[in-house]
């Protein structure tokens, strides 16, 4: 599920084929505009306790910068715990956090070549 302000709606968030944007398809929805990765100003993982204590993903913000330099949020969470598609949603956002990390830790990397 997707949110952006008020507005819930089924989305299916997927990485282009150079893994450079983030596409969101909501089908018959609504057209939403395929973010841009290295816009991407924050991601912040939000997690609840499953039964046995663990904690597992079930909600991201992403905050960036859209084409118009307008910034924007955007809130993905995995749908009702019934959902058919939960565990490849929560599988997806851990993913996502991995991804983040790289380019935030190449972006540092390379902030301190500059530097330099």
């Amino acid at each position: 599920m997707g949110r952006n302000g008020n507005e819930q709606i089924p989305i299916t968030c997927k990485l282009s084929n150079d893994h450079r944007y983030l596409e969101m398809d909501a089908g018959t929805e609504r057209q939403i505009e395929s973010v841009d990765m290295s816009l991407i100003t924050s991601v912040q993982i939000k997690t609840v306790d499953d039964l046995q204590g663990n904690a597992t993903a079930n909600m991201v913000v992403l905050r960036y910068t859209d084409q118009q330099g307008v910034s924007q949020e955007i809130v993905l969470d995995t749908g009702f715990p019934s959902s058919p598609t939960r565990k490849q949603s929560q599988t997806w956002i851990v993913a996502l956090q991995k991804a983040m990390k790289i380019i935030y830790e190449s972006k540092a990397a390379d902030d301190d070549v500059f530097a330099s």
